[in-house]
């Protein structure tokens, strides 16, 4: 089996989609692994809005150098100029996408931490939804949750303290 020079361009393409999705992977609070199939779709995704981040940042660059000189040179980038067109990889353009990922990762876990788009929801009245976590996750990750009182009813007692650290599996509920 032969592997083209399109297929060895688009896994270097995706590279920053993959380091976004592992990023937002390692961070957030889930109980299932992504599926490989979900891992790829978020890539594609992260990838792509990496490189319309990097692109939005080169036009402001030359934005900003018109003011100066008047004479606006806006380019395109190579990755989406000449995708298949081109054997060559445009290497700068995906370590500069990559960077790009690092941060945006971080960015979506934070957004998906705060449930910023659960909150959005809420608040224009399409979804009662609070996240994508079980409750006792939910609870012991609130900010407003700071003493709490565990009761062991076999043996009848009830004890009263805070949560300094907790964990728990996917087999939890």
């Amino acid at each position: 089996m032969e592997i083209s020079s399109l297929t060895i361009k688009l896994i270097f393409i995706l590279i920053p989609g993959a380091i976004s999705t592992l990023i937002f992977e390692k961070l957030t609070i889930r109980h299932n692994r992504l599926t490989p199939f979900k891992f790829i779709i978020h890539s594609i995704i992260f990838g792509a809005f990496s490189y319309v981040i990097l692109q939005l940042i080169f036009n402001l660059i030359e934005v900003l150098s018109s003011i100066n000189n008047g004479n606006a040179n806006f380019m395109v980038l190579e990755t989406f100029d000449k995708i298949s067109a081109t054997k060559k990889i445009p290497y700068t353009e995906v370590i500069w996408a990559s960077l790009i990922s690092v941060i945006q990762g971080a960015v979506i876990t934070k957004l998906d931490h705060y449930k910023t788009i659960n909150k959005l929801a809420n608040k224009l009245s399409i979804s009662n939804k609070y996240g994508d976590e079980n409750l006792f996750s939910y609870f012991n990750n609130s900010p407003y949750t700071s003493w709490v009182y565990i009761r062991d009813i076999s043996n009848g007692l009830t004890y009263f303290g805070w949560v300094e650290a907790f964990s728990e599996t996917h087999q939890f509920k």
